[in-house]
């Protein structure tokens, strides 16, 4: 209470006499300022309460000096420092050697501010109060600096009476007295306690700064009967030198609350078992001002307006509620939190901004939760009504000028977490209860922690963690992973942005990426890998991981990203790929996950990959990429050559079943040495590559820097042993260049795929690889040492183009039949040229080549029109053992065989051959067309070089069959042959013609 200070003076004046202080008010004055020593007035009756009045003192302008021997208030004494006019410091010292106990009221009748030194020591009992308008320090220093010189409890002398305003900065002349406070203290300006050590319950409150110091340690409690209670209404500040040591969770009300700053700050860790309520900033620091560490056994829940700073957390769950950002350097959590719900943890179902929902329960799961940028009307108040001594002249948050200042911006970094117990959750977000008007919203996962790693929710014997990543803007993993790998019930890492996220591998100095893996011995299913983002870099080894190392289910990559996806690099310390990757793993069993993409472009680069194989027993799953404009796969590994690109394989010594690579997209491009794959290299069913595309599809391998061939590829590898599968692509055009491919093979044993392309307008294949001049072209084949049954080529477009050395080619190098090339062509099917580089022919070619055994394929080709031109070919041949193939030319108008290579003169047309080692039955060359035209050196030709019989030239021709000139390089004749050549054996073919018209002009020739 603050007494009228007109009837306090008038009590003054008509006092009759003045008295020294009673010995049961325990407060002595000493003589060390002479005649202007304090004086007391007693049991006056003030507004109905008896009240010891604390006259005199030495009045240096606005300051007024008091010095006791002894200063004490018994329990329901009040007692009040009067004020004169214009005095704004009351400075008041014991020079004794026993502390002070306030056990009463102690005020002052007026604004001025109040120190009270005590060098022995302060103790206020459980029901001391302070009445005090201005600001009240109570100290254990041996004094207070007042210009430069001391007001001394310790060496008291007058040149420390100056008229300038004392200094509360105390640390310089702290001695070996403590503070010990259970009563209710409240100032209404500031309210400082600085001493060695400080041992505080019930409350501490201010409406200025509340400053709480200690060169030793502070410890603060609370019980279940009586809160503890500390309120700043601008900053707050808790220094314990050595230690701070807050448990204050007894009672439901207990907390540290501020409108302003918070600050805890010590040498060592900071123990912090309660509720903490900021206006302003809260940070954790070390004495010099750097981040310092957090400490909480039971439960820290801290609430603030503004950034929120902790260098190190160890402890149970910890909550943090922010309305600007949020800076943690490593949190460890150890355990769960106390029983007592609000109280030792927080419980709330938080649907994050992608629909995703998330139980936070810190008294059931160790916890990291953290939310920044929140609104400041979704933060809390402080408990207004708990406190005393105020009158009802402090607000809420809401009216508050401190409150009001807006944080610079919502941002979360973290260096280090780890969950050390199991089924943790790791929630980071500032979308929950988001402040619209506050800028940012980024959260930065560094690995620059003590643990340096990133999140690590991982649990090698049993369940993970979760890890929840929900930003308004960016999320940035650098250098550092996400991991929830576990032995049992592996939980998802969901992260979603407003903008990008990014994994970047940056010096490469520590792994990267994020890993929901079923952990080596393991049983269960493996989590998925969700982001949901704007954009997503995946970069310099950065990987996004669900694997099966043990026995169970993979889980899935799932990524759905509104602009561009990108895949780009390797790390260049120890060579890992950037890429998503859902696997079973050497030693695993299972079934592995998918990689799921949907974006509106996507970039894999650089021999950053997409991956769903197995190398363990089981089935491997599918990388499905749905992507609205373009799929770029491009380059390769600048380490090893690896090519960029979608895989699903079963590895080596792996089996089962593999899945799928199936992209639908706008346009694709796979170049400079990238591919799409799906192989065998173990045992088991291959999966297939399967293409939806809008409008173009585009392959083109000219990479001087290896010799990988682009392509989309189903292969059976070397050793491997299944089923191959099919090469499918839709598309309105298609384009195959430089010596990129579309091939279904085996190199091992077992039935190869089928390439099947449905285009709806051009299909163009053309030239060769620039550096080993593989050609362009679709191929399905058996390799060398190979054995099963050939695929088919099957094109079926509007148009095709073969040129400068391209191919389609169905054939056997080991042992087995080769497949057949149908081409379905609604308008004009054209085969032009050779390769620049070697001069092989472009074309159509079934074969069974050298040391091949089977049977050859047919090509077979529908169209409107055909042209093979400038020694383009048709051929279904054998060099090996067995019967070749067919010819077979359906052709509604007209069909145009002209020329020869301008190089070494090989004639343009359509055979069917027995060649040189081979030994089989040569295949027919079968024509039927409206016209047939057969010019300038170019052939038709069935033939033996080998063993075997060659078989017929057959030309059904509606109109005109018209076979004119010779080849202009060698003068070989243009026309229709059926021949055993020289060394060759058996029986030669036919030459049958049916026409309305035939012409053989200019040295053209029908022979058999």
């Amino acid at each position: 209470m603050i007494l009228n200070r007109g009837k306090l003076w008038l009590l003054l004046a008509t006092a009759l006499w003045m008295t020294p202080f009673r010995a049961q008010a325990q407060i002595v004055p000493d003589t060390t300022l002479g005649a202007e020593s304090s004086s007391l007035i007693l049991e006056q009756l003030i507004e109905g309460e008896l009240t010891d009045l604390i006259n005199g003192g030495a009045l240096r302008d606005s300051n007024l000096f008091h010095s006791f021997s002894e200063f004490n208030i018994a329990d329901g004494q009040r007692v009040y420092f009067v004020n004169p006019a214009d005095v704004e410091s009351i400075l008041s010292r014991v020079t004794g050697e026993n502390p002070s106990e306030i056990f009463g009221t102690l005020g002052v009748d007026g604004p001025a501010s109040l120190f009270l030194i005590n060098p022995n020591g302060l103790v206020f009992g459980e029901n001391a109060q302070l009445d005090i308008e201005g600001s009240f320090y109570g100290t254990t220093a041996d004094g207070v600096n007042v210009g430069g010189e001391v007001f001394s409890a310790v060496a008291p002398d007058q040149r420390g009476l100056l008229n300038v305003n004392p200094n509360v900065t105390f640390w310089n002349y702290l001695t070996a007295g403590d503070i010990v406070s259970r009563g209710a203290l409240a100032a209404g300006g500031d309210l400082v306690l600085a001493g060695q050590n400080l041992e505080l319950q019930n409350q501490v409150a201010a409406l200025g700064d509340v400053s709480l110091l200690a060169t030793d340690s502070i410890k603060i409690r609370d019980t279940t009967e009586v809160p503890f209670i500390a309120l700043a209404g601008n900053k707050l500040l808790v220094q314990g030198n050595q230690q701070v040591n807050i448990v204050a969770l007894s009672h439901p009300d207990s907390g540290v609350f501020s409108y302003g700053d918070m600050v805890l700050r010590s040498a060592e860790r900071v123990g912090g078992d309660t509720h903490y309520l900021s206006g302003g900033d809260f940070r954790v620091e070390r004495l010099d001002g750097s981040d310092g560490e957090l400490y909480s056994p039971i439960d820290p829940i801290v609430r603030t307006l503004g950034d929120v700073r902790i260098g190190t957390y160890r402890g149970s769950s910890l909550h943090i509620l922010a309305g600007g950002s949020v800076t943690i350097g490593t949190a460890e959590i150890t355990a769960i939190e106390g029983t007592n719900l609000d109280v030792d943890f927080l419980r709330e179902t938080i649907t994050l901004s992608g629909g995703t929902v998330v139980e936070i329960d810190g008294g059931a799961q160790p916890t990291l939760d953290v939310r920044a940028g929140i609104r400041p009307d979704a933060i809390g108040t402080p408990p207004l009504t708990l406190l005393t001594g105020f009158n009802g002249n402090i607000d809420d948050f809401s009216d508050n000028s401190v409150a009001d200042q807006i944080p610079m911006n919502a941002n979360i970094s973290v260096g280090d977490v780890v969950l050390e117990r199991v089924n943790g959750v790791v929630l980071l977000t500032n979308q929950y209860e988001p402040n619209q008007e506050l800028p940012g919203g980024n959260i930065l996962i560094t690995g620059d922690g003590e643990r340096g790693f990133g999140i690590n929710a991982q649990n090698f014997a049993g369940v993970g963690g979760a890890v929840y990543l929900d930003a308004r803007s960016n999320v940035d993993v650098l250098n550092s992973f996400i991991s929830t790998t576990a032995a049992t019930e592996v939980q998802d890492v969901v992260l979603i942005a407003g903008n990008a996220v990014t994994f970047d591998g940056l010096g490469g100095t520590r792994e990267t990426g994020a890993f929901s893996n079923l952990a080596r011995g393991g049983t269960g299913s493996a989590g998925n890998v969700q982001i949901t983002a704007t954009s997503l870099n995946i970069l310099n080894g950065a990987q996004l991981n669900s694997i099966v190392f043990g026995i169970g289910q993979g889980g899935d990559v799932v990524l759905n990203i509104l602009e561009t996806a990108r895949f780009e690099g390797i790390n260049p310390s120890n060579g890992s790929i950037s890429g998503a990757f859902s696997s079973i793993e050497t030693n695993g069993a299972g079934i592995g996950g998918n990689v799921r993409i949907q974006a509106q472009n996507l970039e894999v680069l650089d021999g950053a990959q997409l991956n769903a194989s197995t190398f363990g027993m089981g089935h491997a799953g599918s990388v499905i990429l749905v992507i609205n404009e373009t799929a770029r796969f491009e380059g390769s590994n600048p380490g090893d050559g690896g090519a960029s690109g979608a895989f699903s394989n079963i590895e080596t010594d792996g089996e089962g079943i593999g899945g799928d690579v199936r992209i639908q997209a706008r346009n694709l491009e796979v170049l400079g040495g990238a591919q799409l794959s799906a192989g065998i290299l173990g045992t088991g069913n291959a999966g297939n590559v399967i293409l939806v595309i809008d409008e173009t599809a585009r392959f083109e391998s000219s990479n001087l820097r290896n010799t990988s061939v682009s392509g989309a590829l189903s292969r059976i590898e070397s050793n491997g042993n299944g089923t191959g599968g099919d090469v499918r692509i839709q598309a309105r055009n298609l384009e195959v260049l430089d010596g990129a491919a579309l091939s279904a093979s085996t190199l091992g044993t077992g039935n190869s795929g089928n390439v099947i392309l449905v285009i709806d307008e051009t299909a163009r294949f053309e030239g060769s690889n620039l550096r080993n001049g593989s050609p362009s072209g679709a191929f399905s084949s058996i390799e060398p040492d190979g054995e099963g049954k050939g695929g088919d080529v099957h094109i079926q477009a509007q148009n095709l183009e073969v040129l400068d050395g391209a191919e389609l080619s169905a054939s056997t190098f080991g042992i087995g039949n080769a497949g057949n090339v149908i081409l379905v062509i609604d308008e004009t099917a054209r085969f032009e040229g050779s390769d620049p580089g070697d001069g092989s022919a472009s074309g159509a070619f079934s074969s069974i080549q050298p040391n091949g055994e089977g049977a050859g394929g047919d090509v077979r080709i529908q169209a409107q029109n055909l042209e093979v031109l400038n020694g383009a070919q048709l051929i279904a041949s054998t060099f090996g053992t067995g019967d070749a193939g067919s010819v077979i030319l359906v052709i509604n108008e007209t069909a145009r065989f002209e020329g020869s290579d301008p190089r070494d003169g090989s004639a343009s047309g359509a055979f069917s051959r027995i060649e040189p080692d081979g030994e089989g039955t040569g295949g027919d060359v079968h024509i039927q067309a409206q016209n047939l035209e057969v010019f300038n050196g170019a052939q038709l030709n069935t033939s033996s070089f080998g063993i075997g019989n060659a078989g017929s030239v057959i030309l059904l021709i509606d109109e005109t069959a018209w076979f004119e000139g010779s080849n202009p390089r060698n003068g070989s004749a243009s026309g229709a042959f059926s021949s055993i050549e020289t060394d060759g054996a058996r029986m030669g073919g036919n030459v049958r013609i049916q026409a309305r018209n035939l012409e053989v002009l200019d040295g053209a020739q029908l022979t058999v």
